[in-house]
């Protein structure tokens, strides 16, 4: 949880109007898959292209779930049937 970048902007709205920020829309994000032995060598070039870039995930058997690692912890990742965005509005 704490290696993904929170803009400061997104931080206020999210703590302002009760958003989880894993539930809002990530306009501009991108996520890439890719081989660990291959993660560095993104990393440097997007970063060098002045892209924030941060490793986040890693890929596990499909029995292991998606988690989260709160601190020393995992816990399941959140799941929404609609985005936080559409949930404030529809509120």
């Amino acid at each position: 949880e704490e290696a993904l970048h929170l803009s400061p902007e997104s931080a206020r709205l999210c703590g302002e109007f009760d958003l989880n920020p894993f539930g809002v829309i990530s306009s501009g994000a991108l996520l890439v898959g890719c081989p660990e032995s291959a993660s560095a060598a993104i990393i440097d070039a997007l970063s060098q292209a002045g892209i924030r870039t941060d490793a986040v995930a890693a890929v596990r058997p499909v029995e292991f779930g998606l988690k989260l690692r709160r601190g020393r912890n995992l816990v399941p990742l959140p799941r929404f049937a609609v985005d936080e965005i559409t949930r404030l509005f529809a509120s």
